[in-house]
C-alpha cells in the first residue's frame, strides 16, 4: 500500500510523446494515472522541454 511503483520505461515515451503534441503536465498525469508532479520532475530531470 501507499505510493505505487511507477513503470516508468513504459510511460516516459509515452509522457514525452504527449509532452510533445503541446499536453500540460496535469493532462499527461491524468491520462497516466500518475501525480502532475511526478510528470513535471520525470521530463525536467529528461531535459525535456517543459515551457
Amino acid at each position: 500500500m501507499g505510493g505505487r511503483h511507477i513503470d516508468w520505461k513504459k510511460i516516459t515515451p509515452e509522457m514525452i510523446r504527449l509532452r510533445k503534441q503541446g499536453y500540460s503536465f496535469t493532462e499527461i498525469g491524468y491520462k497516466l494515472k500518475i501525480s502532475r508532479d511526478s510528470v513535471a520532475k520525470k521530463l525536467k530531470e529528461l531535459g525535456v522541454n517543459t515551457k
